[in-house]
């Protein structure tokens, strides 16, 4: 079959297809000698030479599909770029013989919870973009005085940089007068998008954890940085969800 290489390069953990359309802009990837260009497509089995940024790789191509489940911790950055105040959390993850560690949407730096991770970009982007309306799961602890007022006025989303946010879901946990802990649910990934709902009503997260992403929760046993290896067949609910074949 015939697939845009953005698509494939993807597939195959070079990159996430987001940034290897950034390197096809810039000029920095070449097929079989030809520099490539947005909207070049490829069968997979005419691939014979790849480079990218001056690097070569050999084919055919190697399909590794393996995921991760990270406990992310708060301090942890999510890029490879890092300064000396922070970690990456990319920077105690298994070393793999082919492709990359790509991980799927972002926590900012003082979010933890479950992240995924994945060598599969073409999972990685399906599993971010809003088109296939993902669930994700938070447990936030509030601080401040929570009238039945501005509950109402939080459970009717606001407009913000011209994009509307809501809670899909909120659930009480526990708490007293002025902390409360709830479970949130959202069906997209946008910057800080939990803490600038809760904000907008004079409350302020003292504490933010992701619990679950699409079908997978975090398991209560695995321990802040520490991560483990999802299932195959884990992976393939995944795929499923969004429409890709099983492995």
């Amino acid at each position: 079959m015939i697939f845009k290489i953005q698509k494939i390069l993807s597939k195959y953990g070079f990159n996430s297809r987001r940034n290897i359309e950034k390197m096809i802009y810039n000029k920095e990837i070449f097929i079989n000698n030809q520099l490539i260009k947005i909207g070049d497509v490829f069968e997979e089995k005419d691939i014979k030479i790849i480079q990218i940024k001056g690097v070569c790789f050999n084919t055919p191509l190697k399909f590794l599909n393996k995921m991760l489940i990270l406990n992310k911790k708060i301090g942890q950055i999510c890029s490879k770029k890092t300064n000396e105040n922070y970690n990456t959390i990319f920077d105690h993850l298994p070393v793999i013989k082919y492709g990359k560690w790509i991980n799927i949407g972002r926590l900012d730096v003082n979010t933890e919870g479950l992240l995924l991770i994945t060598t599969d970009g073409e999972l990685a982007y399906r599993l971010a973009h809003p088109k296939y309306n993902i669930k994700r799961d938070y447990k936030v602890k509030v601080c401040g005085l929570l009238t039945t007022h501005l509950f109402k006025k939080l459970q009717k989303g606001l407009w913000y940089n011209k994009k509307f946010l809501i809670f899909n879901n909120i659930f009480f946990i526990k708490g007293d007068k002025f902390n409360k802990w709830f479970v949130v649910t959202l069906y997209q990934g946008r910057n800080r998008e939990v803490r600038i709902l809760w904000e907008s009503i004079g409350l302020t997260v003292k504490k933010l954890i992701r619990i679950s992403y699409a079908n997978i929760f975090l398991p209560k046993s695995l321990k802040k940085g520490k991560f483990t290896e999802l299932s195959k067949k884990k992976i393939n609910k995944l795929r499923i969800l969004v429409n890709l074949a099983k492995i």
